[in-house]
């Protein structure tokens, strides 16, 4: 689903294989995936994918991760997406995010990393910047 097995926020490089995470079933079929890093006290999301969108998936492994988080003493988890992202955008602040940084014209950056990023995302709008929401650990 992201054209490469490496993502990349801010123009750094995140190998999801070194990441943390949690796979959702459904019986014994994958239906989500959280992958996830530990800086200091932020538990930085990496990516967050449902297969099956609004049935619950992404908000149980996002209730798992607050879990983590709480018992690991993080005191907030970031989140990065792109522009052109709205339904993550809806997800996050639903959720108690809040916009805590807008970084613009990041996506050049990341872009000349992974090539693979596209022109163009969601709804035809231009890939650009990224958008940094938080939560505090409750």
């Amino acid at each position: 689903e992201w054209g490469s097995d490496i993502m990349v926020t801010k123009g750094k490089i995140h190998h999801v294989v070194d990441c943390n995470g949690f796979i959702a079933h459904n019986k014994d079929v994958p239906v989500g995936l959280l992958l996830y890093i530990t800086k200091n006290n932020t538990i930085e999301i990496i990516s967050l994918n449902a297969i099956t969108k609004q049935a619950g998936v992404g908000t149980a492994l996002l209730q798992k991760l607050e879990g983590v988080a709480k018992n690991s003493g993080a005191t907030k988890i970031l989140v990065i997406t792109t522009n052109d992202n709205l339904e993550a955008l809806r997800f996050y602040q639903k959720r108690g995010f809040v916009f805590s940084a807008i970084y613009p014209d990041a996506i050049a950056t990341s872009r000349a990393v992974k090539p693979q990023i596209p022109l163009y995302g969601n709804y035809g709008i231009p890939l650009r910047d990224e958008m940094e929401l938080t939560k505090e650990v409750k």
